[in-house]
């Protein structure tokens, strides 16, 4: 039989799969990316890019650790990548303000247990951290959170993975999966059969359709609203978070505030009111932002699971298929800690799954996506 021209082909180019595909092709595989549109537009693009999880406390254990990974490798991540692809991905330390007085206690508990740094604002100390800010009795601050620009990290990557060689093959969608004599050879695609030795399934919240025949654990989508405010007269510092919606304030003025979470099949459409909510949001945190003009507004599709855990791993079913997908909330900071599990799952065929992960687990309801 002759050898298949691709080592991994990967059915996805979020960054799940962008960097699932910079990690195999750093250890010398062969890989092919495959996206339906272009890569890096979808869920990937939609998100607010913060390097620290809403409210890190209400996750599961698993996801727990996978995030503080992530954030533990992504200036390393993002400066190589960056280094390639001659595009700042805009990787800075902002620091991170929780306004909910609810959620101290908790937050200082889970701080603790990661060694995590974190103040304890007054109202004062608060507003002369941050001017403009609405009263608040008190805060927590975490100063070593970070956030990057994640249309740029997937502009980043996308051009550092087609300098090393790696085939993007774009506008093309992924409608099954070919198999020989009981294992993967390839993605049957509506331009023909990209054939490889290996195939990893990343395609987010549309996963499940390729899945369903092998995996019992079905993705479903949560939808993100969110809108971009134009930049005003007072400068936000740290990014902002209350009530699970946040301000993020971007390097060139603009400031990003979201997110909805809408349970609401594959519907990416947007509305009027919701936009006015989430500007509501933002007021209630800096009241300076109700005077800001709304220059876009958009939506993604979170791919979340019943358990709260992603799926990354071998898929029992089918020899040579492998599956990383089902970050939720934290696509963009998982996205290397998550390559790394599943990069660590194709390179030693003899590593034990992430149990938490493993793509053939029970998955039993747990937190539900609307608690965080």
């Amino acid at each position: 039989m002759a050898r298949p021209p691709f080592d991994v082909a990967i059915a996805g180019g979020g960054l799940a799969g962008l960097a699932s595909a910079w990690y195999l092709n750093e250890a010398g595989y062969r890989v092919a990316l495959i996206d339906a549109a272009q890569p890096g537009r979808a869920a990937s693009w939609a998100g607010g890019g913060i390097l620290f999880p809403i409210y890190p406390w209400k996750y599961p254990l698993p996801v727990q650790r996978l995030a503080q990974r992530g954030r533990a490798i992504y200036d390393r991540f993002t400066r190589n990548v960056d280094a390639i692809s001659g595009i700042d991905s805009e990787n800075r330390r902002t620091g991170l303000c929780v306004l909910d007085a609810d959620e101290i206690g908790a937050g200082l508990n889970w701080a603790r247990e990661y060694h995590e740094p974190v103040d304890t604002l007054d109202c004062a100390t608060l507003a002369r951290m941050q001017p403009g800010l609405a009263a608040t009795p008190s805060a927590l601050y975490f100063p070593q959170a970070a956030q990057v620009r994640n249309p740029r990290l997937c502009r980043s990557l996308t051009a550092a993975l087609m300098a090393r060689g790696v085939e993007i093959i774009s506008h093309r969608r992924v409608t099954g999966i070919h198999e020989q004599q009981g294992w993967f050879a390839g993605f049957v695609t509506d331009g023909g059969i990209v054939h490889a030795a290996r195939g990893v399934i990343a395609c987010g919240a549309w996963s499940t359709v390729l899945l369903q025949s092998y995996c019992r654990i079905p993705v479903f989508p949560v939808k993100g609203q969110m809108i971009l405010l134009h930049g005003g007269r007072d400068r936000i510092g740290p990014v902002l978070l209350r009530g699970g919606r946040y301000v993020i304030p971007r390097r060139d003025g603009r400031i990003l505030v979201g997110s909805t979470l809408e349970e609401d099949a594959f519907d990416t459409r947007t509305d009027a009111a919701t936009a006015q909510s989430l500007q509501a949001s933002a007021a209630g945190m800096m009241p300076s932002l109700a005077e800001l003009s709304v220059e876009s507004q958009w939506a993604g599709l979170r791919p979340a699971t019943q358990d709260g855990c992603p799926i990354i791993g071998a898929v029992d079913a089918l020899p040579g298929l492998y599956v990383n997908t089902a970050q939720y909330r934290n696509g963009v900071l998982c996205a290397p800690a998550s390559a790394e599990v599943l990069f660590q799952s194709i390179d030693c065929d003899a590593a034990a799954p992430v149990a938490a992960f493993d793509p053939a687990r029970r998955c039993t309801p747990g937190v539900t996506s609307k608690s965080y």
